[in-house]
């Protein structure tokens, strides 16, 4: 796995005075088994999100973006703004822009984000927040690579 882009993306967001902590999530931070395909998820805590989703100059500052999504998704009702980059010559990276106040909030309540549950790294932490963030318990969900005979089956199922 090239993690040349990981590092550009840590030492950018340590330069940005508005990310404070850099988490990153998914099967690159788990016991999953990776492979070529598999993206790097990173949440980025900030003080305004906005600044990052309202001009998305910044992704081109990792490598030639070949193709980039605006997403979005819910925690606790809040809106959590996303930017799903794919790098050439690299694998995909989903930034997902995370109010400071949310990281606060897990800390404070020692539950863990549902994503966290299989694991998670945090790559920096500027105020030193995540020094009281739980363990994660690695009872989630763990998707497997499917034997031939059932991505077939799928593969045909939905065709059909």
């Amino acid at each position: 796995m090239n993690h040349s882009i990981l590092n550009k993306i840590i030492k950018w967001a340590e330069n940005e005075s508005e990310i404070r902590t850099l988490i990153l999530e998914g099967s690159q931070a788990s016991n999953s088994p990776t492979d070529e395909l598999s993206d790097y998820d990173l949440n980025i805590f900030v003080v305004n999100p906005d600044k990052y989703t309202s001009d998305n100059s910044w992704i081109n500052n990792f490598n030639q973006v070949l193709v980039y999504q605006k997403e979005k998704f819910f925690y606790k009702n809040i809106e959590i703004t996303t930017r799903l980059v794919l790098y050439k010559n690299n694998p995909r990276v989903d930034f997902s822009f995370w109010p400071i106040d949310i990281l606060y909030e897990i800390i404070e309540n020692r539950i863990l984000p549902e994503s966290y549950s299989n694991g998670y790294n945090v790559l920096f932490d500027k105020d030193k927040v995540t020094d009281n963030i739980i363990l994660p318990d690695y009872d989630g969900f763990i998707i497997s690579q499917p034997a031939e005979d059932e991505l077939l089956t799928a593969i045909y199922t939905f065709l059909v």
